[in-house]
């Protein structure tokens, strides 16, 4: 009997760039306009690293601590900067679990100065099994592709799912990926891109993990570290639908 074990998820963007609606929706929102429905985090990174979910939840940071630039509409420390010199967040989501379902959303801005490096900007720790990653196209940090990629393992075989996405260059872009529980979704300025059936190709299920504490601003095992802005910053424990992504992207 194989047995097929979800390692990795990581979105992959080759993108340059320094920090400087469609239908109405009736979905379930706060005084603040955002989807409260299966909220387990909310990070707006407004001049603190505060989840507005659990005021005082446990955020660590090194000595390095990140500091703060423009958003993406200009208000002035408006969201978390990592310089890439070793500065990072541990994000304790206490119990966040892939068996019913999850979402990661968020604005990220890369400027990540050497040509295609991936660096891991978020990741489960201290595993590494959930990622998203950035990487930089070339010496002059101008163009590039977009690539998702899952990894799966079994017992005696490996998988690779991926898809690629062209990306526009010198701006912030929104990322989301979801999982139901079978399906894995990814967005990118909130239009779907593609979806996954996890195990398919091996008639088999994933195993499903429980992840207390995620890294921000570097890797999984806080070996290398990101350079850029991170804004809007959204975990929930539920598959948000194509609207819902939609929805907050266009906060």
């Amino acid at each position: 009997m194989k047995i097929i074990k979800l390692i990795t998820i990581i979105i992959l963007i080759t993108l340059t760039s320094s920090c400087s609606n469609d239908e109405s929706s009736v979905l379930e929102t706060s005084a603040n306009d955002y989807l409260t429905d299966g909220l387990m985090a909310y990070f707006p990174f407004d001049g603190d690293w505060e989840d507005e979910v659990t005021p005082n939840n446990f955020v660590e940071s090194n000595s390095a601590a990140p500091t703060f630039k423009a958003d993406k509409n200009g208000n002035t420390n408006g969201s978390i900067f990592f310089s890439g010199a070793g500065e990072y967040l541990k994000l304790n989501l206490q119990s966040f679990s892939t068996e019913q379902g999850f979402t990661i959303a968020c604005f990220v801005r890369n400027e990540m100065e050497q040509p295609a490096i991936a660096q891991r900007f978020l990741a489960d720790h201290p595993n590494g099994e959930i990622a998203m990653t950035t990487t930089t196209a070339d010496v002059s940090r101008i163009g590039g592709n977009m690539y998702f990629q899952i990894d799966q393992i079994t017992q005696t075989t490996g998988v690779n799912y991926g898809h690629t996405h062209t990306a526009e260059v010198v701006s912030w872009h929104h990322l989301a990926m979801s999982f139901d529980g079978q399906v894995l979704r990814f967005y990118f300025d909130g239009e779907f891109l593609g979806d996954f059936l996890v195990g398919e190709e091996q008639n088999g299920s994933p195993i499903y993990q429980t992840y207390s504490d995620f890294i921000l601003g570097g890797s999984h095992d806080l070996q290398t570290f990101w350079s850029g802005c991170i804004d809007e910053l959204f975990f929930y424990t539920r598959a948000l639908s194509d609207q819902e992504v939609q929805q907050l992207y266009n906060r």
